[in-house]
């Protein structure tokens, strides 16, 4: 499946199961944010990290949301998953 189509059901699926932007943005945003720390030697866990980071941009962008993922917090939230060494 191409990465545009994929992106697009995606979206249209939040759309669906979250309702209004800012549902949808919050969805994205605690994704990203919580979940378990990323081991450095875990490849694949970090270009799936990397792909929900570029689908959380583009898709927060196009709905006015991108400021969600500016607060402080939520940026060393996300951070914090990262492997110490990156």
């Amino acid at each position: 499946m191409r990465e545009d189509v994929s992106y697009l059901e995606a979206k249209n699926l939040l759309r669906e199961r979250y309702g209004q932007s800012y549902r949808m943005a919050n969805a994205f945003v605690e994704k990203l944010a919580k979940g378990p720390e990323i081991k450095a030697e875990d490849g694949d866990a970090l270009r799936r990290f990397s792909t929900l980071l570029s689908s959380c941009r583009n898709t927060l962008k196009e709905i006015g949301y991108l400021n969600k993922v500016e607060n402080p917090d939520t940026l060393k939230a996300i951070v914090g998953r990262l492997p110490y060494d990156l």
